[in-house]
């Protein structure tokens, strides 16, 4: 269930690890844009396979990120998710779930579009925090394709890595 947009949401942004850097002068001014979603126990935020063009940050509550066949994380109180589909939709990969009663906040693109037109600044901020949170996570993931690479092929099909690098015929269990 959606509630209006309100203020007084400043402690949360100040307590979500995306959003930390940022002036309170901007928090404030990016507080009244978020739009609240209450959760009950069961509820599910988005589905997989569903549009994704939202920031989302935990106010209070526990969410359950969920695959197809498994839970794949929780997100809690100051916790932010799909960060990066605020700047550019997608389509969720995963199912959100909510464990507990739930008050999350969300910023959708159209939102964030429209902050330029009223608080360039504060829209330059948020979008300077979101960019600097995914070039450290594709540093991370390169780090991490990197080390990959360097394994030899048995303990890569040990991490379940082996699918997405190339093997040969004659390097591949499976092919023979």
């Amino acid at each position: 269930m959606s509630t209006p947009r309100g203020i007084g949401r400043v402690d949360t942004l100040v307590g979500c690890p995306l959003l930390t850097a940022l002036p309170l002068r901007v928090l404030q001014a990016l507080a009244p844009r978020f739009e609240a979603t209450e959760l009950d126990t069961g509820d599910l935020l988005f589905e997989i396979g569903g549009r994704s063009a939202c920031l989302f940050i935990v106010e209070k509550g526990d969410l359950d990120l969920e695959g197809p066949e498994k839970s794949v994380g929780r997100i809690s109180r100051g916790g932010f998710l799909c960060e990066e589909d605020v700047l550019r939709p997608g389509v969720h990969k995963t199912r959100a779930r909510a464990t507990s009663p739930s008050l999350v906040l969300s910023m959708d693109e159209q939102t964030l579009n429209n902050l330029w037109a009223i608080e360039p600044a504060s829209a330059a901020f948020l979008q300077l925090a979101i960019g600097s949170r995914l070039i450290t996570e594709l540093r991370r993931a390169n780090t991490q394709f990197v080390s990959l690479c360097e394994m030899p092929i048995d303990e890569v099909e040990n991490t379940g890595m082996r699918r997405i690098l190339k093997v040969s015929a004659d390097q591949d269990p499976e092919s023979g």
